[in-house]
């Protein structure tokens, strides 16, 4: 038989056990409680972000950015006589930059994508050159809008053009190496590599199509873009907070009720 004393080692033991599995299930719900607020927050920060970026604000800066972005890509644009003709200056993704800066990197990939779609209906390339334009614009304006968004200073926004002016180019000499220059001698040239030869030769007496590329890239492509991206990051960063102020003066403020 179980003495007096065995008997009540036995309910403390039992009352133990019992006291740790509730502060265990305890523990295992407020975990769970805890992951689910978590969860909550994050979709909460996330719905808060896609409600800001698609607000009225930001869609009138996109549109008017868009409208001038088309605008600068279809009319202003002028060829430079030291580099191969159809290389033309022009500063269309200004405004692309000023939505990266002041909607975030999304802003400025819709300005560089919807003024492309809006110019198809005249492409006179096989929209070949309206996407080639689309990673070009991209590669430009992407790493600029990023650093800047993580560094909003003006050392902060110098870099991302420095950088972007970079990667553009890099992505310029890759695109017209491996897609554009093939494409155009078999769309204008009909696979006539001397026709788009003797377009350059003015340029370059010394050229032939073993030496094509070399020419073309590394003396009219590179410097042509490095120029291009200087001149376009230069005017973006004399005038984004002129025109973030412009835009912040022309919004309208929300009118809080007087209680």
């Amino acid at each position: 038989m179980e003495t007096i004393e065995e008997k009540k080692d036995g309910a403390n033991g039992e009352i133990a056990a019992s006291t740790s599995q509730t502060q265990a299930e305890e523990a295992a719900s407020f975990d769970v409680s805890g992951s689910s607020a978590a969860v909550r927050n994050l979709a909460v920060a996330n719905t808060e972000k896609k409600v800001k970026f698609f607000s009225t604000k930001n869609m009138v800066r996109l549109a008017v950015f868009t409208a001038l972005s088309y605008v600068l890509y279809m009319f202003v644009k002028t060829p430079l006589p030291i580099f191969a003709p159809w290389l033309d200056l022009q500063i269309s993704d200004l405004p692309a930059l000023m939505a990266a800066f002041m909607t975030g990197p999304a802003g400025g990939a819709v300005v560089i994508v919807l003024k492309c779609i809006m110019k198809l209906p005249f492409t006179s390339t096989a929209f070949v050159g309206e996407l080639a334009d689309i990673l070009m614009g991209l590669a430009f304006v992407l790493p600029p809008a990023f650093i800047y968004k993580k560094f909003r200073t003006r050392k902060g926004a110098l870099l991302g053009l420095v950088v972007g002016a970079a990667f553009c180019t890099a992505v310029s000499a890759l695109i017209n190496a491996v897609v554009l220059v093939p494409f155009y001698v078999e769309l204008y040239c009909h696979g006539d590599e001397q026709m788009l030869v003797g377009m350059l030769s003015g340029l370059f007496p010394s050229i032939t199509w073993e030496t094509f590329m070399g020419y073309y890239i590394g003396l009219s492509v590179v410097p042509f873009n490095l120029l291009r991206c200087a001149l376009v990051g230069f005017l973006t960063f004399m005038l984004y907070k002129h025109t973030e102020k412009l835009f912040t003066a022309l919004t309208p403020k929300k009118k809080v009720d007087a209680k």
